[in-house]
């Protein structure tokens, strides 16, 4: 399957510390809510009031990016978090999805993907 990279921004905080992953969804799990693939991250630079991050994903599937935000001391308390779900489409963020959708997005990119390998003539 072909890879492309989803980039992100970070927004710094003041005296915070961020932790960030992007995931693909690849179905239900009973402890976590969804069963995923964590994708390598890397910072691609400062982008004034933000950092940037890249992400080498799957052209096709059903992604998680979160971040948190901690004080920036051992043991910092949790001061928020930014979650999405994307639905990566031949190579491109195709659209946002509330979580409660997820999961019906993730079947759907499957099935394509099953019927575009069976009728596959290249």
């Amino acid at each position: 399957m072909e890879k492309t990279l989803y980039e992100f921004k970070v927004d710094k905080r003041p005296d915070a510390i961020s932790k960030k992953y992007v995931a693909k969804i690849l179905g239900s799990h009973p402890k976590y809510g969804f069963q995923r693939t964590f994708a390598p991250l890397r910072c691609t630079g400062n982008c004034g009031d933000a950092l940037g991050y890249a992400a080498e994903v799957d052209d096709f599937g059903v992604y998680e990016c979160s971040v948190k935000w901690f004080e920036d001391i051992p043991d910092g308390r949790f001061l928020g978090r930014k979650v999405t779900w994307f639905v990566m489409f031949d190579g491109l963020v195709d659209h946002e999805v509330p979580k409660e959708e997820v999961l019906e997005e993730v079947k759907f990119i499957k099935r394509f993907l099953r019927f575009h390998k069976e009728f596959d003539v290249a």
